[in-house]
């Protein structure tokens, strides 16, 4: 999926779809670096806009353990866009940690199966950017 990139203004938040991460990691895939070029493509078109790169986790583990994940998961993200050439005070990673959920956990028990809920944990699991600046 391509990231839509109209209509972008600031504080907009847009969902990467194609960045996700596996449970309890870090590592981005190919996938999300596909994605994440589309984002380095854009600054590279927009050389005075600044960005917040954002990651998020699922619900399950502690609170504590969670936030860290995202930071870490944040920084990845934005190493990568950095390690292509876009200045680092042009990208800010923020890790959220399991705060703004897409789908709660009480939505998530309501889910008939396992697999469902699995898809729910994982669309938690997510990066989104948007335009600070």
């Amino acid at each position: 999926k391509d990231v839509c990139l109209n209509n972008l203004e600031v504080g907009k938040r847009i969902i990467l779809k194609n960045v996700t991460y596996v449970y309890q990691k870090t590592i981005l895939t190919e996938a999300s670096k596909k994605e994440l070029n589309y984002i380095i493509q854009l600054l590279k078109d927009n050389p005075t806009i600044k960005i917040e790169i954002s990651a998020y986790t699922d619900s399950r583990g502690r609170d504590e353990y969670n936030q860290k994940l995202s930071e870490r998961r944040a920084e990845a993200s934005a190493n990568y866009i950095i390690g292509k050439g876009i200045a680092k005070k042009r990208v800010s990673p923020k890790g959220y940690g399991s705060t703004q959920p897409i789908h709660t956990d009480a939505a998530i028990e309501k889910l008939a199966t396992e697999e469902e809920k699995e898809d729910a944990h994982r669309a938690n699991r997510r990066a989104e950017f948007k335009i600070i600046k």
